[in-house]
């Protein structure tokens, strides 16, 4: 049953990111992903790296010795107003909105132009994952039932304490079709407001492809639009009227 998608004047998203993971041809030297630094984007946020630890055993000795790596990976620019960030990496790209989150066709309309800045730089050969991030921060009253306000709570036996410090849940379901996944996550964040508790809703709808050649925008992003519906309907789906009363 298709559930109805509304577009919240009050959207509790805190950071929404579209995400590219590509191969290339040939190995990318990481400085060279500077060419591809946009001037709305002036701040050197971060340098995101890839971690690594190696673990090995001596045999003759029992011992184990670790040894950890550090990889460069890219650049992560931030806009000058600090609500949005445009990483260019040798594995992929990624664009991040944080609040005020404005509307699905002004956020991807902007991942859209820096995706072709990053794919003149990098001339990815195979589009290998695509991924939506959207985390959510609901605050509702304290010492309220999680039910009223969410259809996927944590359920405490009756003989129990009913009253939760910490909760975390989490599951992943797949999208009809071959469409992809959806993971579903929940948990309690740090209170924004006095006498409430914050529950984050993270909501990821990714798929994994293989998009090569002269269609790949044209196959890219009605890709896109389907994880989006599917991350709007699953975000419908896990709460009740009080929130949606709470975010209009």
């Amino acid at each position: 049953m298709a559930l109805s998608r509304e577009v919240y004047k009050n959207a509790p998203i805190t950071e929404a990111a579209l995400d590219i993971r590509v191969r290339t041809a040939v190995d990318i030297d990481v400085e060279s992903l500077s060419a591809g630094r946009d001037q709305l984007y002036p701040e050197l946020f971060r340098k995101p790296v890839k971690m690594e630890v190696r673990v090995e055993a001596n045999s003759d000795t029992l011992a184990a010795s670790a040894a950890a790596a550090n990889t460069p990976l890219g650049f992560a620019f931030r806009s000058e107003d600090q609500k949005q960030i445009y990483q260019i990496r040798t594995d992929g790209f990624t664009h991040n909105r944080l609040p005020p989150y404005q509307e699905w066709d002004v956020f991807v309309a902007e991942a859209r132009r820096l995706w072709l800045i990053y794919k003149s730089v990098v001339n990815p050969e195979v589009i290998e994952l695509i991924g939506l991030n959207y985390l959510n921060e609901i605050s509702i009253p304290g010492g309220v039932a999680l039910d009223d306000y969410f259809r996927t709570y944590i359920e405490v036996p009756p003989e129990l304490p009913q009253t939760l410090n910490v909760f975390a849940l989490g599951y992943q379901l797949a999208i009809p079709e071959g469409g992809g996944f959806l993971h579903v996550g929940q948990s309690y964040g740090p209170p924004k407001k006095p006498s409430s508790v914050t529950v984050n809703l993270n909501i990821q709808a990714f798929r994994q492809v293989h998009i090569t050649g002269d269609t790949m925008e044209d196959d890219l992003w009605p890709m896109f639009e389907a994880l989006r519906e599917a991350k709007s309907m699953a975000f419908e789906a896990c709460i009740t009227d009080k929130v949606r009363e709470m975010i209009r």
